[in-house]
């Protein structure tokens, strides 16, 4: 077994972050918190508690697992001590079922006294979890793959205790859109997973596509922890230009699998969102059947950054021989986050506003890039596109485009968010027009 490894290319990253020093912070501030000399001269004992909510077993496990020991990792190279306290992480399974987030969050408020909550992996986990942040006031850094694009502009979801350092389903389909259009492929077929996030890509990648000049010619939604995908890959229409794939988790890798014995060489393009396909375990199972894909990602393993090529050296010497992923370069960079945020109030998190407050204003380089939030307290981004090439028995990426602070706001307006029916379009986008589109921003 071989790791990806880094290749030596030189590519600029560019970072644009919105501020965010203005954020209100739920509550007013404590005068009794004011003497921080005697706070610093008596250490507090107890751990810190970090509840990390994953999706440990079932379809998305492989995702869970590997957000997990990329947040353990980065723990684990600071002997597991923050600003003097111990740090103890509690892993909770909701086997990607957002009800069981609920019970699990629960358990670890109540039972195990956590101080924050990290992970979550599901778009739905995040829309009910929203629900319980108002009634229990915990701090959450969604540090999983949780996308919901609406839950930091709806108020029916958006909180002062929540905020997220991974990414937004608004934020790729747009750059991937205009790498698309601009290389001359204007017809496509999207076959997304049949769950919330899969209805919501679907749409932000359609809309951002039709606006362009693209075309949706076919549109696939199998259900989730799909085991043969011999029957929509029979359906596929190959001539279209591109084939744009959203199936997070094992859905990834057979797919891939599938893709490989049904259509042999690729026809058309195929393009891999979040990397499933051509990073990780995905491309640990698939190796050469991978090579024909373009990820796109939030994180790419030959992005020259110090604390890339540090976190990779980790990676290898924890786990030799495994395939890092996006996925644990999230829980790596998460608990990064986390980290300076405790640093900034010196470990005392029980001072919840100033936590929030650290957490608003972080500014952190990670293996992913610089780490900021916007005025919402969502993340920005940079965006990689890349093309897997093998030399010996390793795999390498060689980003092709990057797209530089790619915010929620890359395609659509806040205005024409809060009208376009996101994640209600399902099915609709075969002979979709830019006038249609235009109509349902108005």
């Amino acid at each position: 077994m071989t790791r990806i490894q880094p290749i030596s290319i030189v590519f600029v990253i560019g970072f644009v972050a919105a501020a965010c020093t203005g954020a209100a912070v739920p509550g007013p501030a404590s005068p009794s918190a004011a003497p921080a000399a005697v706070a610093t001269a008596t250490p507090n004992a107890t751990p810190i508690k970090i509840g990390l909510i994953e999706a440990l077993t079932g379809s998305l496990a492989s995702v869970g697992m590997d957000n997990q020991d990329g947040f353990n990792l980065y723990l684990s190279t600071l002997n597991n001590t923050v600003a003097g306290r111990k740090i103890e992480v509690v892993s909770v399974d909701t086997q990607g079922l957002a009800d069981l987030a609920v019970a699990k969050a629960t358990q670890l408020v109540s039972s195990d006294k956590v101080n924050v909550i990290a992970g979550v992996i599901q778009t739905p986990e995040a829309y009910a979890l929203a629900g319980w942040l108002k009634q229990n006031q915990v701090p959450i850094a969604i540090t999983g793959n949780a996308g919901a694009y609406d839950l930091f502009l709806d108020p029916q979801y958006k909180s002062p205790y929540l905020t997220r350092f991974t990414s937004n389903s608004l934020q790729m389909p747009g750059p991937l859109a205009d790498f698309l259009v601009k290389g001359g492929k204007t017809k496509a077929v999207v076959i997304a997973s049949d769950f919330a996030a899969g209805q919501q890509v679907t749409d932000t990648f359609g809309a951002a596509y039709v606006s362009r000049g693209g075309q949706i010619v076919q549109e696939l939604h199998p259900p989730l922890n799909t085991t043969d995908f011999g029957p929509y890959l029979t359906q596929l229409k190959f001539d279209a230009d591109a084939l744009i794939v959203f199936l997070p988790g094992a859905d990834g890798a057979r797919f891939g699998a599938a893709y490989s014995d049904y259509v042999g060489s690729s026809k058309i393009q195929v393009i891999d969102m979040f990397g499933f396909l051509t990073s990780g375990p995905g491309l640990q199972q698939l190796k050469d059947k991978a090579l024909p894909f373009v990820g796109a990602t939030f994180y790419s393993d030959a992005y020259q950054a110090p604390e890339n090529q540090t976190f990779l050296k980790q990676f290898a010497d924890k786990y030799p021989g495994r395939f890092v992923s996006a996925d644990v370069a999230n829980g790596y960079s998460g608990a990064m986050v986390l980290v300076a945020a405790i640093k900034a109030v010196n470990g005392n998190v029980e001072d919840v506003q100033k936590l929030l407050a650290a957490l608003y204003a972080v500014d952190v380089a990670t293996p992913r890039g610089p780490m900021k939030l916007d005025a919402t307290h969502d993340v920005i981004n940079n965006l990689f596109l890349y093309k897997l090439s093998k030399q010996g028995a390793a795999y390498q990426q060689t980003v092709v485009q990057s797209y530089l602070g790619v915010s929620v706001n890359y395609d659509m307006s806040p205005a024409e968010l809060a009208k376009f029916p996101l994640g209600k379009l399902k099915g609709k986008w075969v002979g979709m027009t830019k006038d249609d589109l235009a109509k349902l921003k108005q």
